[in-house]
C-alpha cells in the first residue's frame, strides 16, 4: 500500500503520532505491517492493534 511508503519514509516521531491518532487508519491496525511501523517508531501497540 501507498500509506505504508510514505509513513514509513518519514523520520519525525511527532508526524507518526498524529498520524497514529487519525480514525482514517483504523481498518489498518490490525495489520502486522502497522504493528511493525509502530514497534519501529517505539509506539505502544494498544488493545485497538490486538
Amino acid at each position: 500500500d501507498s500509506m505504508y511508503y510514505y509513513i514509513n519514509k518519514e523520520q519525525d516521531i511527532y508526524k507518526i503520532r498524529y498520524f497514529n491518532s487519525y480514525f482514517e487508519v483504523d481498518p489498518y491496525r490490525k495489520d502486522e505491517r502497522f504493528k511493525a511501523l509502530l514497534k519501529k517508531h517505539y509506539l505502544p501497540l494498544t488493545p485497538w492493534n490486538e
